[in-house]
């Protein structure tokens, strides 16, 4: 009984170490474009109002 137990957590500390490292793969895919947008961003984008910087901001990010 206590050996199973050991085992479920053994398990469930797996999945959960297998999801945090599928989420930092995913975040490893989009480092580069996040990068561009906010380099862009810092540049390119500080003389347009806050409305068009986020239109913009979501046309690159869709484009990326």
């Amino acid at each position: 009984m206590r050996t199973e137990h050991i085992i479920d957590q053994i398990e469930k500390y797996c999945h959960k170490m297998l999801g945090k490292l599928n989420k930092t793969k995913k975040r490893i895919e989009t480092l580069l474009g996040d990068t561009l947008i906010l380099s862009a961003s810092v540049v390119f984008l500080g003389v347009f109002s806050i409305k068009e910087r986020k239109s913009i901001r979501k046309e690159m990010a869709e484009y990326l």
